[in-house]
C-alpha cells in the first residue's frame, strides 16, 4: 500500500492513515476521529497532583529535582500549622522514620524529599529531619521555588 509516495509496511500506519482514494474531506475526517482516538485513550495515567501543597521558599540556586516526581520517590511535606505529611498521607513525626525504612524496603530511592512550607516553624523541620536520619537516610533535599526575577 502507498500513501503520498510512501510504501506503507507498519499494519498500524495502514489502520491510522487514510485510504488514497477518499475526498480530501473524508481524509480530514478520519485524520480527526484517529487524532481524537489517541487522546482518548493515548494516556491512561492518573492526573493527580502527588505533594500536599505547601508554599516553597525561594531559592535562587534551586535546581531540578525531576526524580521527586516519581511515583516511588520519599515525599515529606511539612505545613505551616506543623502537620506531616508521607507522600499524601498524613502522620506524626514520630511515625516518620518507619514509614521511611518500609518505603526503603520496598525499593525506593535513598532520598527523601522535604517540602517545608516558608511559615513552618524552625522546630518543626529540625524534628522531621531528625526522623529522617533515624531512618538512616543521609541525603535529604529540601525543595524550593526558584523565584523569576
Amino acid at each position: 500500500m502507498e500513501a503520498a509516495g510512501y510504501q506503507l509496511k507498519s499494519d498500524l500506519a495502514r489502520v491510522c492513515l487514510p485510504a488514497p482514494g477518499r475526498t480530501v474531506p473524508r481524509r480530514l475526517a478520519w485524520a480527526n476521529s484517529i487524532s481524537l482516538l489517541f487522546l482518548l485513550i493515548g494516556d491512561r495515567r492518573p492526573h493527580q497532583h502527588t505533594w500536599v501543597p505547601v508554599d516553597l521558599p525561594d531559592a535562587r540556586n534551586a535546581i531540578s529535582e525531576p526524580n521527586a516526581l516519581r511515583e516511588d520517590a520519599i515525599r515529606v511535606s511539612l505545613a505551616p500549622d506543623g502537620n506531616v505529611y508521607f507522600r499524601q498521607e498524613k502522620t506524626t513525626p514520630e511515625n516518620l522514620s518507619y514509614l521511611i525504612q518500609t518505603a526503603l524496603q520496598e525499593g525506593a530511592e535513598h532520598r527523601v524529599y522535604l517540602a517545608a512550607d516558608r511559615r513552618a516553624k524552625y522546630a518543626d523541620v529540625d524534628a522531621v529531619v531528625g526522623q529522617i536520619r533515624l531512618a538512616r537516610v543521609t541525603s535529604i533535599v529540601i525543595l524550593a521555588e526558584k523565584p523569576d526575577r
